[in-house]
Order: structure tokens, then C-alpha cells, then sequence
């Protein structure tokens, strides 16, 4: 109580000593501006300054203040629409789940704007409208999408190749993931894609240029691949017997596909039906010294040769290394009833019925017999084939 006595008595000396001062010396100040002078004294322009001063500052403090209030109420709504549209987006997704297509579609549409995760908003709703075939809703979706996430084109441009796979548009697909495959080459969900795309389309000259890429990333297992590859040479080599373009693709097959009994069949027939009987002998004595196939076998069988006796020698040979092989056995057969061995025919004949009892077989030996005026022997043979058909 005693410090606030003094400190108000300091404050009521010091007015009067200064009320002294400025009655004593008013001071002066004159300002003119075109013409127009203003007189008055120091002290009140001081005074006039000082109250100004702290009128600005005042005035300062409740600006901020205001500013601060609006920045609040800005931030609250924003808060609640954030809130509203996380609210909106799970109960959209559950919808989804539910199967309530068209709800969860305008719930997830329409909280977008406000959602955290605006991009999964629009993809869901894509697939929502997809699923009622409102194809353009669809596209409307997914270009807000592109827009709301365009540093992650992969995203939104995956979901639509996912959705034109799932309505079987494998075209547009197909020209989705391209332009796909040009932001990320190497992206091993594209490749798994275009592989699917380029099989519907029967693409197979594209899907050859990806094979390398998706044996390096491992797209298919070892298995998968090779059987692709296979099936992909296959329906080249067939185009190309269309467009007599087989050689070519004949050339530029990698070479432990040149001894597949598949391709090499497909290659094989062509020469065959186009008389280029040397070439279909050399292909097919290099691939059956390799491995033994059945259709290969039968082709080699029924293969005019220049020279009988190299060929049937040739086939012999194959037989040393494998003499329980019933198919070469009928080959083997084949070629002695062509060149009219019919002891030698027969006992070949009747040892591959031993190992493997096919009608294939019995037709053979049938037509021996016949060819012997045997017809009571070919007819019962005939009938014991038919028993094993």
C-alpha cells in the first residue's frame, strides 16, 4: 500500500513539473503544405504523436486479433468437412463391401473433396460406377483422379486398365498399359498385364518383344515362361507359313527352341507341304537325335527319302540308344512296311505292341498282312486294335 502512495505521488510531481515546463515553454511548430500553414505549440504536437502512437498500436493489436478469429473459424470448418468427409468415406466403403453400389458411389464422390486420400475416393467410386455400367461416371472418376494425384499417373491409369480388363476391352487395355510402360518400362504389374492382354489379343508379335523382360523379372516361374515362349514361336511360325515369313521366323529362334518337338513339328509340316523335302530331313534328323518324339517319329516315318536304306539306318541308330522305345519301334516299323521289309517290319511292329498295345500298332500290322493277302490276319488285327483305341 505504501509503494503504490509513492509511486502515484512520483507520477502527481512529475505532471506538474512538466505542466510547469510546457506553460513556461510552449515551444512552436508551424506546417505548411500548398499554402495552407497550421501554428501550434510543441507539446501538443508531441502529445498528438505519443496519443496516435498508441492509437496504431492499439489498433495493430485488434487487427491481429480479428485475423487470428477468422484464421479459427477457417480452420474449424475446414476441420469439420475433413471430419464430415472421413465420415462419408467409411461409410461409402462400407457400402462397397455390402454390395450398395450407387450409395457407396455418391457417398465416396461426393466426400472426395474434403477426404485425406481424395485419389482412393475416386477410384473406389470408378469401380462403383463400373459395376453399374455407367461407363462415363467411370471416366469422370478416374480423370479427377489423374488430376488429384498427377505425380502418380500409375496409380489411377492401373485402375482403369483393371476395370477395361474386367469388361473384357482388352484393346483399350492393351493401349492403357502402353503408354503405362513408357512412364515405368520395367514395372513388373504392367508387364503382368500386357502379358494377359497381349494372350486375349493374340498379339503375339508384341508379347514377343516382352518375353525377355518377363523372364529378367521373373513375371512367370520357369515353367510358365518356357511354356509361353513356346506357345508364342508356335503361332509365329503359323502366321508365317500364311505369309511365308516362316523362315525368317525359323532363323531368329533361339536355338534350344529349334530342337522342340512342338515348333519343330510346326516348321516340319510347312516344309513337308511345300516339298522342301530335304530341308524337313535335315531338321527333323537333328532334332530326333536329341530327343524322341511321337508326332516327329511319325513325320520321319512318312517322309519320302532319296535314300531308303540312310534312312532306315539312320532311325536304327536312334534305336541302340534307346531299344525299349515304343514309338521308335513303330517308326521304325512304318519305314520297313514303305520300303516293303515285311519279316523286318513285323518284328519291329510287334515289339512295340509288346511295350505299348495301341491301335496305331495293329492298323500297321493289319496292312501288312492285307498287303500279303492276308485278309482274315488284317481284319483280326484290326479288331484287336479297335479293342485298345
Amino acid at each position: 500500500m505504501m509503494k503504490k502512495t509513492i509511486f502515484y505521488f512520483l507520477v502527481l510531481l512529475f505532471a506538474v513539473w512538466l505542466g510547469v515546463i510546457i506553460h513556461n515553454n510552449p515551444g512552436y511548430v508551424l506546417i505548411a503544405f500548398h499554402g495552407v500553414s497550421i501554428e501550434t505549440s510543441l507539446w501538443f504536437v508531441v502529445i498528438s504523436l505519443i496519443f496516435l502512437f498508441v492509437l496504431f498500436h492499439w489498433f495493430l493489436r485488434f487487427s491481429s486479433g480479428v485475423g487470428a478469429m477468422v484464421a479459427y473459424i477457417r480452420e474449424w470448418i475446414s476441420n469439420r468437412r475433413r471430419r464430415r468427409a472421413h465420415t462419408q468415406t467409411v461409410l461409402g466403403l462400407y457400402d462397397l463391401v455390402e454390395g450398395n453400389w450407387e450409395r457407396a458411389e455418391k457417398k465416396l464422390f461426393r466426400s472426395a473433396k474434403y477426404s485425406d486420400m481424395p485419389l482412393v475416393n475416386y477410384l473406389a467410386a470408378a469401380f462403383m460406377a463400373q459395376n453399374q455400367y455407367e461407363f462415363k461416371r467411370r471416366d469422370n472418376h478416374l480423370r479427377l483422379a489423374q488430376k488429384v494425384a498427377a505425380d502418380r499417373p500409375m496409380a489411377a491409369g492401373l485402375t482403369y486398365v483393371s476395370l477395361q480388363m474386367g469388361n473384357k476391352h482388352w484393346e483399350e487395355a492393351g493401349a492403357t498399359l502402353k503408354n503405362l510402360q513408357q512412364l515405368q518400362p520395367r514395372n513388373v504389374f504392367v508387364l503382368q498385364l500386357l502379358q494377359k492382354v497381349y494372350v486375349e489379343l493374340k498379339d503375339w508379335q508384341s508379347l514377343e518383344k516382352i518375353l525377355p523382360l518377363l523372364r529378367k523379372r521373373r513375371i512367370l516361374n520357369n515353367d510358365e515362361i518356357n511354356q509361353l515362349e513356346q506357345k508364342v514361336y508356335q503361332e509365329l511360325l503359323l502366321i508365317g507359313t500364311k505369309n511365308n515369313s516362316i523362315a525368317i521366323v525359323w532363323k531368329k529362334l533361339p536355338r534350344y527352341l529349334q530342337k522342340n518337338p512342338a515348333i519343330v513339328s510346326v516348321y516340319t509340316e510347312y516344309l513337308l507341304a511345300n516339298n522342301q523335302l530335304e530341308d524337313a530331313e535335315t531338321v527333323l534328323k537333328m532334332t530326333l537325335r536329341k530327343v524322341s518324339d511321337k508326332h516327329l517319329l511319325e513325320l520321319y516315318s512318312a517322309l519320302p527319302s532319296s535314300q531308303p536304306i540312310k534312312h532306315l539306318m539312320r532311325a536304327e541308330e536312334w534305336l541302340q540308344n534307346d531299344p525299349e522305345n515304343a514309338e521308335l519301334l513303330l517308326c521304325l516299323g512304318r519305314i520297313c512296311r514303305k520300303q516293303k521289309l515285311w519279316g523286318k517290319a513285323r518284328n519291329y511292329l510287334e515289339k512295340s505292341a509288346r511295350l505299348r498295345q495301341a491301335m496305331d500298332v495293329y492298323a500297321e500290322l493289319a496292312q501288312i498282312a492285307a498287303e500279303q493277302n492276308d485278309l482274315r490276319g488284317a481284319l483280326e488285327l484290326y479288331a484287336k486294335g479297335a479293342g485298345h483305341s
